[in-house]
């Protein structure tokens, strides 16, 4: 969760978070369990990028906000 103030981008935003995944395997893995024994496998940066999804919050809601989505 982040919290921005002005005008945004979003398609910037988006290409920016989809570069730092596509850059970092770490970013990318994940341990699936199969037969009881997980294993590691890398996503493609296509399968792992977020999509992102933005919402218009009132300051006065703000901490209600983030902690309902905690």
């Amino acid at each position: 969760m982040v919290r921005l103030n002005g005008s945004l981008d979003r398609e910037a935003l988006q290409a920016a978070i989809g570069d730092v995944v596509a850059r970092h395997e770490s970013l990318r893995t994940v341990f699936p369990d199969t037969g009881g024994t997980p294993r590691q496998h890398i996503l493609s940066a296509e399968e792992a990028t977020p999509v992102m999804s933005v919402t218009d919050i009132a300051a006065d809601r703000l901490a209600d906000a983030m902690a309902e989505r905690a």
